[in-house]
């Protein structure tokens, strides 16, 4: 017991050294965290949260872990957006996918926490989708560059994009349309262009980013 509190106590150290970076914050983030606590009740704001900060501190974790170093964290309209020193592709998938993972590993705890368990499920399956730069997003471009050359790996990332975007857009016009939800879906249609609005792909991205 004693070895393993060692052992415990010299990674958690370890980790500790390697978390030496700078979180930036935007006022639009600030703004719209006001609006959503005068809108939304207090409960449901706290558990998104507390979901969006198992979805990074899993990120993070899964960065150290694959020996990579944190430089910033920015959080924004879009969300938070970390940047780390250059991985390989393996690390970089592993990486990008612990963020969903640590979101979905909330429904082990719905007894206990109901309503963080449904943010970060839902927050699990709005980061899949594969639009860059989400999580899914990001998964498919690292699967296409193993696969494909750089070029043609942005090529297909940007195609399926641009596709499922506009399959979103007419979704939401349809339903807010001609099955009288009223202007809700088309609401979400224009939170998630906002959100993935700054993300072109880069043929020179020398660093991991996650959402």
């Amino acid at each position: 017991m004693v070895i393993r509190s060692k052992m415990l106590s010299k990674i958690f150290s370890m980790l500790c050294c390697k978390m030496d970076f700078r979180v930036d914050y935007s006022w639009t983030s600030c703004i719209l965290g006001a609006v959503l606590c005068l809108i939304l009740p207090v409960p449901w704001v706290m558990a998104a949260i507390t979901a969006a900060l198992c979805h990074e501190l899993c990120h993070i974790l899964a960065v150290l872990l694959m020996g990579g170093k944190i430089h910033r964290m920015t959080i924004g309209m879009g969300g938070a957006v970390m940047d780390s020193s250059p991985m390989s592709l393996w690390q970089e998938f592993i990486c990008i996918l612990a963020g969903p993972v640590g979101s979905f590993s909330l429904l082990l705890f719905d007894d206990f926490i109901p309503k963080t368990a449904i943010c970060g499920f839902i927050q699990g399956i709005f980061n899949l989708l594969p639009i860059y730069p989400l999580d899914g997003g990001r998964v498919l471009h690292c699967i296409c560059k193993m696969v494909f050359p750089e070029n043609q790996a942005n090529w297909i990332c940007s195609v399926v994009k641009k596709c499922l975007l506009s399959l979103i857009i007419c979704f939401g016009v349809f339903f807010s349309c001609f099955q009288k939800l009223d202007f809700f879906p088309v609401l979400v249609s224009l939170i998630l262009l906002s959100k993935v609005s700054g993300g072109k792909i880069s043929c020179k991205e020398g660093n991991l980013r996650v959402q």
